[in-house]
């Protein structure tokens, strides 16, 4: 061979092995060198805290709080694996996130209660309703719009619940009802939002007393299979709290002609028009 070209490949080798040499001694100092460090102070740390004292379940509880603590302080969720349990790292996971406000590390959890609470607790924390679409409990999904809702003041967000809520409209409506008692939203446009019949109706008896008005007495209606029973007895149960719903506005604006519009029902007392009259002629006197 041409001592020109090896002269070549011995030097190119001498540079090859010096830059191998350089990157594995880089690699070295940047990573192994902190990780080491990193270990070495968090075992100090579990010993200081005294975590090998306890049983076992508490020892874990101690570690986690002690690595999670320590990965926050660092920005490190990749810490979280020292924990030797899979459900430790996904809460380790989920309080790194947490604290750091940072939803990117809820997707290293596995868990789908612990990566819901994650989601939760960010979207709360940070007010953006936007990150509850990322919560996969069905319930958690729709309380953490209602907390938003209720935060921002802005009822357009209850809208969102509608596709995760309970088949009772459950959290919907809780989330529209708030928005009333807030004042986001007045009375008579929450009771046509409202979703659930007999939610809609205790929201029609909520707005006559709140407006001293009657008109919403009569928008009181149950459908003829309400919860199943039959055609008479929701008649009789819509003029029962039609009944109820005219009391209250009659001896609100002291008014004996609101008490005339009490009908019999078997849901109701026979002298309950009577009644209505009589105690409202004594608040006049």
């Amino acid at each position: 061979m041409n001592k020109k070209y090896l002269y070549i490949i011995i030097i190119l080798t001498v540079v090859v092995v010096a830059l191998l040499g350089g990157a594995g001694y880089f690699i070295y100092q940047n990573y192994f060198v902190p990780k080491i460090e990193k270990d070495r102070e968090i075992n100090l740390m579990i010993k200081n805290f005294g975590c090998e004292k306890f049983s076992e379940v508490e020892k874990q509880t101690c570690e986690l709080e002690v690595i999670s603590s320590y990965a926050v302080s660092e920005e490190d969720p990749s810490m979280c694996k020292r924990l030797n349990d899979s459900l430790l790292i996904d809460y380790c996971y989920g309080r790194v996130a947490t604290e750091l406000e940072n939803p990117k590390i809820c997707e290293k959890i596995n868990d789908n209660s612990i990566y819901s609470q994650c989601y939760y607790s960010i979207a709360i924390k940070l007010n953006d309703e936007n990150l509850c679409g990322y919560v996969k409990d069905n319930d958690k999904a729709s309380m953490c719009y209602v907390e938003i809702s209720k935060s921002k003041g802005d009822v357009s967000i209850c809208e969102k619940i509608k596709k995760r809520d309970t088949p009772e409209n459950f959290y919907y409506n809780q989330c529209i009802r708030l928005s009333v008692n807030m004042g986001q939203l007045d009375c008579s446009v929450a009771c046509e939002k409202t979703l659930n019949e007999g939610e809609k109706n205790e929201c029609y008896i909520r707005c006559a007393r709140e407006k001293s008005d009657v008109a919403f007495c009569e928008k009181i209606y149950f459908s003829s299979n309400y919860l199943n029973r039959t055609v008479y007895d929701n008649e009789q149960a819509e003029i029962a709290r039609k009944n109820t719903c005219y009391g209250e506005i009659a001896i609100q604006k002291k008014d004996t002609s609101l008490c005339d519009k009490i009908m019999p029902s078997k849901y109701g007392n026979s002298t309950e028009r009577e009644d209505c009259i009589k105690y409202v002629q004594q608040l006049l006197k």
